[in-house]
């Protein structure tokens, strides 16, 4: 009888150690910090008070974007398309610091993945979106994760 509580306090305890030493890996192992760095050509300074607009692409993604910095935040207007269908879309805006180290990523929009009774989506249409912004920003970057269309859904 004893052993069996041994064991179920032992498993216990296990499972204790090893959810903390998970999130320590993850917290430890985060993307944001002084290791990122954004090159030049990516990153688009941030001035404050003053509308800001531009137009970015990527291989299957096209923005044109405005932003104004005011009160430490950042109001982000996306007009936004995809050059072709794609299974999913993910676009992000990167807050960066002087040298362009990453300080901070936030997601913008998010198709979410295409499953069996979903076509293939477009990123369509206009995005607004609000951000706290970072202490120490100079600049902004956007990046997006682009999965292809893989056909017909069954």
């Amino acid at each position: 009888m004893k052993s069996n509580k041994l064991k179920k306090d032992g498993c216990n305890n296990f499972l204790f150690f090893a959810i903390i030493l998970i999130f320590v890996s993850q917290n430890s192992c985060s993307t944001t910090g002084s290791r990122t760095t954004v090159a030049p050509e990516n990153r688009i300074p941030v001035i404050i008070d003053k509308p800001q607009e531009g137009k970015w692409e990527s291989k299957n993604v096209v923005l044109e974007y405005e932003f104004v910095k005011e009160d430490g935040t950042i109001g982000l207007f996306i007009d936004g398309s995809t050059k072709r269908r794609l299974d999913q879309v993910v676009l992000w805006v990167s807050f960066l610091d002087k040298d362009g180290r990453l300080l901070q990523r936030e997601t913008v929009f998010n198709t979410g993945f295409r499953n069996q009774r979903t076509k293939a989506r477009r990123m369509e249409g206009t995005i607004e979106r609000a951000f706290e912004v970072p202490p120490g920003t100079h600049y902004l970057a956007f990046q997006t994760l682009e999965n292809p269309y893989r056909g017909r859904a069954q």
